[in-house]
């Protein structure tokens, strides 16, 4: 089976989204949060105001890419090849989570003396 051509008008909308998001965040963690602080920065602050829709846009287009790789597949097909996709990247997401979470040493709460818990000094 060939690759369908890939919609690249698709990309660049799912690249317009992702860099709504990036500048909506961007303005707010500037500006300040809100309409009350678009003085700040108006001129960015009035094209970036809705750059929260980036993020259901980007979904939606995501979503319609995964539907569309399903086309003249079947359903066993389909799940075959979204598990061979995903769960690699799953796998070893969490085996590097778990390996820094081990690796980076016991934690503790502080007491008033500033040693923790567990008798140890605490990292700061």
């Amino acid at each position: 089976m060939t690759e369908p051509p890939r919609l690249r008008e698709l990309d660049l909308l799912r690249f317009v989204a992702a860099t709504a998001v990036m500048l909506h965040h961007f303005v707010g963690r500037i500006a300040g949060w809100g309409v009350d602080n678009h003085h700040n920065l108006p001129v960015l602050a009035r094209l970036t105001h809705f750059g929260g829709f980036g993020v259901d846009l980007f979904f939606l287009i995501s979503g319609f890419v995964i539907l569309m790789s399903a086309w003249d597949r079947g359903v066993g097909d389909f799940a075959v090849s979204r598990v061979a996709r995903i769960f690699p990247a799953y796998w070893f997401a969490v085996s590097l989570a778990l390996l820094l979470f081990f690796a980076s040493g016991p934690r503790c709460s502080r007491t008033a003396a500033g040693s923790g818990r567990c008798g140890r000094t605490c990292r700061t």
